[in-house]
């Protein structure tokens, strides 16, 4: 193959002379039109891998390389053009809206917000299974032109691989519920939350921390928070306490009063607010000592904190989500499974009555 001349001026790829070679130059190299070099210089799919190689050994031989300067600009051009046409994000659940918690809504605003900053518009689909193919939901997003999919967390943890044609598609999940794919996500950085619960709550005085959670939440952290308490009285060598993990805490009854009879917690941490109020009324039904016992939470809703415990940004995680999704959508990125990429919302302590501002 010949060797493109670097002095060769090329005004169609804005290159001068003396710099790189234009899409011409490499057009002619590789047997192939300009508007294909365009495109395999831009990550389309919609190209041969014949071409493909072709085009990128032309490239490379030539010594091109690319600007980013003019990747941006590109960037900026079409995001505007999304914004006069109103493309659309899909964001899927399977949590009906009548059971749907404080923070899946959040994640939602932040999220919806994003977008429509971006000249987007986020539609969401409450689905009633997320395993299998849904034709159905296929035919909708292809109708409506749809590229970006964002999915939250949904009622259970789930195997999404042949939920839909994922090769059409960008995708991001914001949540840790999806098992599979390995998709791009973002989310909670649950260590990290739990290491600061742990350390303000011992701060309090407080040596024997109970973690009280439900198997699903586990599988959805990893299992971070039994880990935090574990370690945290390790290294403060104070007593270990068991980790109570149900699969309902609505009506703690006998199973809780058992845990709290041996392992005697003087703090407990739930693992969402929806059960704070019944381990606060089961400890107060049980003896006078029980009623002393301070309840904290993984997860509080910054606008009405019911108790102490960690606000979790998801606001913030649904406004990163959107900014990873709509840059894939601009590269054409499409069925990308990355292998342990993750971006990490770090959360930050809050008591009932405080009042903070997403930019804090």
């Amino acid at each position: 193959m010949p060797r493109i001349s670097d002095s060769s001026a090329d005004s169609s790829a804005g290159s001068s002379a003396g710099s790189q070679p234009g899409l011409r130059q490499i057009a002619a190299a590789a047997g192939v039109s300009a508007m294909t070099v365009s495109r395999v210089l831009r990550g389309s799919p919609h190209v041969s891998a014949d071409a493909k190689e072709r085009v990128m050994k032309a490239a490379g031989e030539s010594g091109y390389r690319r600007d980013p300067a003019m990747a941006k600009l590109m960037v900026h051009l079409r995001r505007r053009k999304k914004s006069r046409c109103h493309a659309a994000i899909a964001a899927l659940t399977t949590i009906p809206g009548s059971i749907e918690p404080h923070p899946i809504r959040l994640v939602r605003e932040g999220a919806r917000r994003r977008a429509e900053s971006l000249g987007y518009r986020l539609e969401l689909f409450r689905l009633k299974s997320a395993a299998g193919h849904n034709h159905s939901l296929g035919r909708i997003l292809a109708a409506r032109g749809i590229e970006g999919v964002l999915l939250l967390q949904m009622v259970a943890p789930v195997n999404v691989d042949d939920l839909l044609d994922w090769e059409n598609f960008s995708v991001v999940a914001a949540t840790s519920s999806i098992i599979s794919p390995d998709f791009v996500r973002i989310g909670a950085n649950y260590y990290h939350n739990a290491r600061v619960l742990c350390a303000e709550i011992a701060a309090r005085g407080f040596r024997r921390i109970g973690f009280a959670g439900t198997r699903t939440f586990g599988i959805r952290t990893n299992d971070a928070f039994v880990s935090a308490v574990l370690a945290n009285a390790m290294e403060r060598g104070a007593p270990r306490v068991r980790p109570l993990v149900c699969d309902d805490f609505r009506t703690p009854r006998n199973g809780f009063r058992a845990w709290l009879a041996r392992e005697k917690p003087d703090a407990i941490i739930a693992c969402a607010e929806e059960i704070v109020m019944p381990i606060q009324k089961a400890l107060a039904s049980g003896p006078r000592s029980h009623t002393k016992i301070p309840v904290f939470c993984t997860s509080v809703d910054p606008a009405s904190p019911i108790c102490a415990g960690m606000d979790e940004r998801h606001e913030l995680v649904g406004h990163n989500a959107i900014e990873v999704l709509t840059g894939m959508i601009n590269r054409n990125e499409k069925n990308v499974t990355t292998a342990h990429v993750r971006t990490l919302v770090e959360g930050r302590w809050m008591e009932p009555g405080a009042i903070v501002s997403d930019g804090s």
